[in-house]
């Protein structure tokens, strides 16, 4: 019986209206330029404008895809989202994402055209993409007359003035799964490593409201009673303050991270998966030999070929390959930063890996959507090559997890990668300047962008039966 082909058939990238140069970020922080250009490889940061967030972005490429694929509402039977950048505490943000699908489709395939699409978030900060993507993979290869759709969208969002700031970006990628796929087909083996660590991560603060309202009259200088102004409070109603919980719960999008921790965390995650994935297949060539391109999560552009060095080195070492290739050191003299500044690294960074940088270095961190925009680069930047063969991919989210897993192109791949059209998009941004960044970071700016967009976000209304129900609305429609 024959094997089903099942993977990715298309996918569309959606990013935000404006970007902002890193050059112009070191210049406002007093940063070296060039250590963020050619140390991590940044160049430009995704921006998302005063009405955009992951619902739009994703809602827009979602709308893009199944446009260009001409693709009926009744044909998807699974809209699985990747995000940590959630808008809802209880419901999937990826019922906003149906819901505004189901109004723009509405006019051509009636209302309610998706009720029979199955929909659900997957969070597992910058991975949980790749486990929808496993998922719907496998639900795909049960049935020849399944597709789905798998969205990655986030935002990147750090404090100003952080550690973090010069990463941050934004997009989504939507990815169409079904059989006989014109680009990638993936591979039965997922290898896999994972711990419980605190690298990075979202917490849900507690905040005692009596002491907050105390810090506030003291910073204010007002010797006014907390339990009297909290009471008051109560008696009008306040959505926040006005009720008769003891404390307030908030969430701030904004990460607690370790920086380095982080990277050694990504690091024995990688090794983890990378050893899993040789012992399900049985290959134990895979960076030097098995992949003409490894796609990597990357945080920040160069994140890739900072970490691949390492994993490259030990598998020469254990193929027997280091003598022939370093004759003049022996392999109890190799060294890894020695190894990464040589020519043999340098060419394997340009053929396979650099492709999979170049619009990393134009937007920033997508979270988990970033590893997918590093596949829309390679695919974009080789489909003018006659490549054939696998791809590695290697994912890793923050908690810790790292997937390892192959997808292999497929023969009229070239032609399917030339409706991408990444670089028009990233052609296609407004670019801001410091000041407008920092009121767009700090939720004071108003919208910027002087295009019309497809999807925008309104904001919460608070009165009525549905309070602090997030709204969003559609344009007319926008060549996508």
């Amino acid at each position: 019986m024959k094997q089903a082909v099942v993977g990715l058939h298309a996918l569309e990238v959606a990013l935000p209206a404006l970007s902002y140069p890193i050059k112009d970020l070191a210049a406002l922080r007093g940063l070296e330029y060039d250590k963020l250009r050619f140390g991590l490889g940044l160049e430009n940061m995704a921006v998302p404008d005063a009405n955009e967030d992951v619902v739009t972005l994703a809602t827009q490429a979602v709308i893009g895809l199944m446009t260009k694929q001409q693709l009926a509402p009744k044909a998807i039977g699974r809209l699985y989202l990747g995000t940590e950048s959630a808008v809802d505490g209880a419901k999937p943000t990826a019922t906003y994402i149906l819901s505004l699908l189901e109004s723009y489709f509405a006019p051509q395939y009636g209302h309610n055209c998706f009720e029979h699409c199955d929909v659900v978030d997957l969070t597992f900060a910058c991975i949980g993409a790749v486990d929808a993507l496993q998922n719907c993979n496998d639900w795909v290869a049960n049935d020849p007359t399944r597709q789905a759709i798998v969205v990655a969208s986030d935002t990147a969002r750090y404090r100003l003035n952080s550690t973090g700031e010069y990463t941050q970006g934004a997009g989504a990628v939507a990815l169409l799964l079904r059989h006989e796929p014109a680009l990638l087909s993936f591979g039965k083996y997922w290898g896999v490593s994972t711990a419980g660590v605190h690298d990075f991560y979202k917490p849900i603060r507690s905040q005692r409201k009596s002491q907050l309202v105390q810090d506030i009259l003291t910073a204010a200088q007002s010797t006014a009673d907390p339990a009297a102004v909290l009471a008051a409070l109560a008696e009008q109603e306040q959505p926040l303050l006005g009720n008769a919980d003891a404390d307030l719960q908030v969430h701030d999008d904004t990460p607690v991270f370790d920086g380095q921790y982080s990277n050694q965390c990504y690091l024995d995650r990688v090794q983890g998966a990378l050893a899993s994935f040789s012992t399900l297949s049985g290959a134990t060539d895979l960076m030097s030999e098995r992949w003409q391109g490894l796609l990597f999560h990357l945080p920040y552009a160069f994140q890739g070929k900072r970490m691949a060095s390492s994993a490259l080195m030990r598998e020469l070492i254990a193929l027997g390959s280091w003598s022939s290739l370093f004759p003049d050191i022996p392999v109890e003299a190799a060294d890894e930063k020695a190894f990464a500044k040589s020519d043999y690294y340098k060419d394997f960074v340009a053929h396979k890996l650099a492709p999979a940088h170049l619009a990393s270095m134009q937007v920033g961190n997508l979270y988990t959507g970033s590893i997918f925009l590093a596949l829309a680069s390679w695919l974009e930047a080789q489909k003018d090559q006659a490549i054939s063969g696998k791809l590695g991919f290697i994912a890793y989210g923050s908690g810790s997890k790292s997937k390892v897993f192959e997808g292999e192109l497929q023969p009229q791949w070239q032609a399917a990668a030339a409706h991408i059209q990444l670089h028009a998009k990233l052609a296609n941004r407004e670019v801001i300047d410091s000041s407008t960044y920092e009121k767009l970071h700090k939720g004071e700016g108003q919208v910027m962008a002087k295009k019309a967009k497809l999807v925008e976000k309104i904001g919460y209304r608070l009165d009525g039966s549905t309070p602090w129900l997030l709204t969003y609305q559609l344009n007319a429609t926008i060549n996508v």
